[in-house]
């Protein structure tokens, strides 16, 4: 009989272990996918920087006002890309 109640007592603690096992690799995906999330837009700067400085390539605008429609539909996004640059220590500030 103590035999079985030891089995028995392993098969449990098995099964708890198993399950905190689980949480934990669960919590790390969790925790994971957060930073990722975080760091996506980062990743994506060098190539939101090329769009934004070819978008233009070529054109030779003049602005009047500082309402212009089609800046305004541009300007978010140069301000993000600035920010994110002036925020990320591996770009060189030029002076």
């Amino acid at each position: 009989m103590i035999t079985m109640q030891k089995m028995m007592e392993l098969y449990d603690l098995k099964a708890k272990m198993n399950l905190l096992k689980s949480k934990a690799n669960l919590v790390e995906q969790i925790e994971a996918n957060k930073i990722r999330k975080d760091i996506m837009p980062l990743e994506q700067v060098p190539e939101i920087a090329e769009s934004v400085s070819r978008m233009f390539n070529g054109a030779n605008l003049s602005f009047y006002n500082d309402a212009s429609q089609l800046m305004s539909g541009v300007t978010p996004m140069i301000d993000m890309v600035t920010r994110a640059m002036q925020s990320n220590p591996n770009i060189k500030k030029e002076d």
